[in-house]
């Protein structure tokens, strides 16, 4: 299970170490999106509405910028990790936000 935390503002992903000690690590070079599907993987066939992705840095670490207002749903994929993820809570961007 991958986990995207938000800790004072600042966003990052994780993903779970299971060789070594099952301790979250940072998912370097994930991808996280907003994007209107609700369901998970869905992003990849749901066209309808606007998507909006970034990769994160080497330390798990991303800023999503210049978002049209809406509501949205967080998925998210790592390569190398099987599955992707969905934030079971929605994002709600407003004008001017």
């Amino acid at each position: 299970m991958h986990s995207l935390i938000v800790v004072a503002g600042l966003k990052k992903c994780n993903v779970p170490n299971r060789y070594v000690s099952g301790a979250l690590i940072p998912a370097k070079s994930a991808y996280v999106g907003l994007a209107t599907a609700r369901t998970e993987g869905s992003w990849q066939t749901e066209s309808k509405g606007y998507q909006f992705w970034v990769s994160t840095d080497s330390n798990g670490t991303f800023t999503i910028n210049n978002v049209v207002p809406g509501v949205y749903a967080v998925h998210g994929w790592v390569p190398g990790f099987i599955g992707d993820y969905l934030s079971n809570v929605l994002v709600t961007i407003s004008p001017g936000t």
